[in-house]
């Protein structure tokens, strides 16, 4: 079975257990299924790779799940949403609304049926570079690297344990 977890906002990540989240000091997670994050969720947030497996991904059958007052943030890939149920749910009003960073054919075709729709906010794949995050980019990177290097740890690894097998 798939295990999902709610943290600090709504975030999918299969590969997680209890166990290893206790070890990380994030014993406070809740893990639920795939469906129940879709239910219950007043916000969800996509962040996972366009792979044969997550395409089209978020299908009728999740987005049906959702709340009539949710929302759908997609700053991922594309595909991994399936474009005709999410136009659909959308201009049904199933869900209260969309914010797409990614698009199916980029740029967006001027007749997409997407831009007909009230409730999507569309930004052109660049959503994180604000005028605070591109100047700060450089040297946040060159913070974690010389902690790394110094001391072996970064608060941004998402592999600690590829990290510790990292040799100089």
């Amino acid at each position: 079975m798939q295990r999902h977890f709610f943290f600090r906002g709504i975030k999918h990540y299969p590969f997680l257990d209890k166990e290893k989240l206790e070890k990380e000091g994030l014993g406070d997670v809740e893990l639920v299924s795939l469906e129940e994050l879709f239910k219950n969720s007043d916000i969800i947030s996509l962040h996972i790779r366009l792979t044969d497996q997550t395409k089209n991904f978020v299908n009728m059958g999740l987005l049906s799940l959702m709340k009539e007052n949710a929302y759908l943030i997609n700053t991922a890939r594309a595909g991994i949403l399936d474009e005709e149920a999410l136009i659909k749910v959308l201009g049904e009003k199933k869900i209260a609304g969309a914010a797409l960073d990614v698009f199916w054919e980029e740029p967006i075709p001027e007749n997409h049926p997407i831009l007909k729709l009230d409730n999507v906010t569309l930004t052109t794949h660049i959503a994180g570079d604000t005028v605070d995050a591109i100047p700060k980019a450089p040297k946040l990177l060159v913070n974690e690297m010389n902690e790394f290097l110094n001391n072996g740890k970064m608060d941004m690894i998402i592999n600690q344990k590829a990290a510790e097998n990292f040799k100089l």
